[in-house]
């Protein structure tokens, strides 16, 4: 696949685009597939506000899934990691 060109190695994880388990990722089944599970939705409302709403419902183990690309997470990205050191959480990416 192109990403173990570009990393060099071949990936421990895969995360399914979409989150969707398809036969296309079928070639991905030796390798554990990892999925959240925990969305901000910044998709859907387009809020900072909302954002960080539904971090702040966070729970230990939890993937918290937010995208680069929508202006709502990376609006709200410092305020989320705040809030989530603050709740005692240890973040890992």
């Amino acid at each position: 696949m192109c990403y173990q060109k570009i990393i060099g190695r071949t990936p421990k994880f895969v995360r399914p685009p979409f989150g969707e388990f398809t036969t296309e990722n079928k070639s991905n089944e030796n390798r554990p597939f990892i999925i959240w599970s925990l969305d901000t939705k910044s998709w859907e409302h387009h809020s900072k506000f909302k954002v960080l709403k539904n971090i702040q419902k966070a729970k230990d183990g939890d993937i918290i899934l937010m995208h680069d690309f929508q202006s709502a997470d990376s609006d709200a990205i410092e305020d989320a990691i705040n809030i989530l050191h603050e709740n005692g959480f240890n973040l890992v990416s």
